[in-house]
C-alpha cells in the first residue's frame, strides 16, 4: 500500500454519483502487469472541522451537483500533533532499523497538514470503471470493498501515502483510503457533569463510511460487502466501530473486520484521564486559569470556545508541550455512551 502515485493517467474518469459528478483517471499500477485502475483522489465527505466546528462531530460535505468534482490531486494530511522522531541516534532506542525506514519513507507525505482533511481515495478496476456509463442491466456485478483505516497511533498518519491501485487491480476489488482527524483535534476528551464528548475522529469514520454506502454503487462497489482493514490504532478504532450503536443493524455500514497489531482492549487504546489533558491544553492556551477557583465543569464550554478561536498551530504547539506517559494515550477516544460506550467493552472481554 505504500507505493508511489502514478499521476500521468491517459484517460479521464468520470462518475455519476449522489453527490455530483467526480473526475478522476485511469493509471497503470506500479509493480508489474497489472491491469489499469481509475482512481479518484481526495473526494470530501465531511465539511472542513475548523473554527466553531473544531474538536466537534463530522459534518457530511456538501453536495456539488453544479460542477464536477476534480478528484485527481491527494487532500492534505490532517493536523499532526506526535510526529515521530527521525533523529537516528533517538529513534533507535525507541524503534527496529525496519520500523525507522517505514517512518523516513513516510514522513515527506506528511508534511502538507490542514484542518480541511475529511477526503477520502478510491481506486476501482479498470475493467469495472469501463462499464460504469452503462445501464445497469448490463453492468458486471458490484465488487467487494476494501475501507483502510490508517494506524501506528492516534497522532500522526494520513490515509493519502497509501496508494491502494495496486491492491485493486491485483485483487479485483474497491479500495478506499482515507483521512481522520488526529490527536486532540480528533479526541480531545471533556466532560460536563454526566455528559462526556471527544470522539470527533471516530465521527469522521462514520461520516465517511455513511458516504460510501450511499455513492459505492456508483463505482461499482457493493456497499453490502464492505470490510474495514486497520492496523494498530486504526485497528483499534475498527474494534470500536464494530460494537458501535451507530454502525449496528439498520444502520450497518459494513460486515467484516481486520485487525492488525490492535484491538480496543490494548491498553493504549481508550484516553487515560482525558479531563486531566483537556484543561493542560486549555491552560497553555490561556482558556483556563492555573489557579482557577470554580469547578472544572464550569469552565469547560468557555474553554472550548476559546480552544477553537486559536490557530490550529497553536493547538498542536500546546499539546506538543504535555508529557504523556509510555504507551498511554492522552489523546484518544473515550466512553461517550453515544460513539462508545461500557457495553462495548464488556463485549470484547467476554
Amino acid at each position: 500500500l505504500t507505493g508511489n502515485y502514478v499521476f500521468s493517467g491517459y484517460e479521464v474518469r468520470s462518475v455519476n454519483t449522489a453527490w455530483g459528478v467526480v473526475k478522476g483517471e485511469v493509471v497503470n499500477p506500479d509493480g508489474g502487469d497489472l491491469a489499469p485502475v481509475a482512481q479518484f483522489l481526495g473526494v470530501p465527505y465531511g465539511v472542513a472541522p475548523s473554527g466553531q466546528f473544531r474538536f466537534n462531530m463530522a459534518i457530511s460535505a456538501a453536495k456539488w451537483t453544479h460542477l464536477p468534482k476534480e478528484a485527481r490531486k491527494l487532500a492534505p494530511a490532517c493536523m499532526q500533533t506526535q510526529l515521530p522522531e527521525l533523529s537516528e541516534t533517538r529513534a533507535f532506542k525507541q524503534m527496529s532499523a525496519q520500523r525507522f525506514d517505514y517512518v523516513h519513507r513516510l514522513l515527506p507525505k506528511l508534511k502538507h497538514q490542514s484542518e480541511d482533511c475529511l477526503y477520502m481515495n478510491l481506486f476501482v478496476p479498470e475493467r469495472l470503471a469501463n462499464v460504469l456509463l452503462l445501464e445497469s442491466s448490463h453492468r458486471e456485478s458490484p465488487l467487494p470493498v476494501l475501507v483502510v483505516v490508517h494506524g501506528d497511533e492516534y497522532g500522526w498518519n494520513a490515509g493519502s501515502p497509501y496508494n491502494g491501485s495496486i491492491l485493486a487491480s491485483h485483487g479485483q476489488i474497491v479500495v478506499v483510503t482515507l483521512n481522520y482527524r488526529l490527536g486532540v483535534f480528533g479526541f480531545l476528551g471533556r466532560c460536563e457533569f454526566s455528559t462526556c464528548s471527544g470522539n470527533s475522529g471516530i465521527s469522521d469514520l462514520v461520516s465517511a463510511l455513511t458516504m460510501l454506502s450511499v455513492v459505492l454503487p456508483s463505482f461499482g462497489g457493493d456497499p453490502k460487502s464492505v470490510t474495514l482493514l486497520g492496523w494498530g490504532s486504526g485497528a483499534s478504532l475498527v474494534s470500536l466501530l464494530m460494537a458501535s450503536p451507530l454502525t449496528q443493524p439498520g444502520r450497518r455500514l459494513f460486515r467484516r473486520a481486520i485487525l492488525l497489531d490492535g484491538t480496543a482492549l490494548a491498553p493504549w487504546a481508550m484516553a487515560h484521564n482525558p479531563q486531566q489533558y483537556f484543561a493542560q491544553v486549555a491552560e497553555n492556551l490561556g482558556c483556563l486559569s492555573r489557579n482557577r477557583s470554580s469547578t472544572f465543569n464550569d469552565n469547560v464550554d468557555t474553554a472550548l470556545r476559546c480552544m477553537q478561536d486559536h490557530p490550529a498551530e497553536n493547538v498542536t504547539k500546546a499539546v506538543q508541550a504535555i508529557e504523556i506517559p509510555t504507551f498511554l494515550s492522552g489523546f484518544a477516544p473515550i466512553v461517550d455512551g453515544q460513539v462508545t460506550g461500557p457495553s462495548q467493552l464488556y463485549i470484547y472481554v467476554d
